[in-house]
């Protein structure tokens, strides 16, 4: 699994919105983010690409050209819509748990 600076930046400020505050508790996130960042490898974003509708999505396909990745996991249409990019397939997430269970 793989993380750069800028996913992780988004995901704080994703995760304190109000709206998850009755689900899920700061405590709960530091300890998601003390377990989960050791196990997961960083890489320093090189390879610019403009691809995405979004252009605010474009780093996650940076993210994975640069980090090998096999699979690019989203709910984003403007990522969904491409399908693949390079060798990663970009899939939901009941698409990537449906290919777990057939690699078993």
């Amino acid at each position: 699994m793989l993380y750069t600076d800028r996913l992780f930046e988004e995901f704080s400020e994703v995760i304190s919105r109000p709206k998850f505050a009755s689900i899920i508790k700061s405590v709960q996130v530091q300890r998601f983010v003390r377990l989960i960042l050791p196990v997961l490898e960083h890489i320093q974003i090189q390879t610019p690409v403009e691809l995405s509708r979004d252009p605010k999505d474009n780093y996650l396909l940076s993210l994975s050209k640069d980090g090998d990745a096999e699979y690019l996991i989203t709910g984003d249409p403007d990522l969904l819509v491409l399908g693949q990019f390079d060798q990663t397939k970009i899939v939901r997430m009941a698409e990537f748990q449906q290919i777990l269970v057939g690699q078993k």
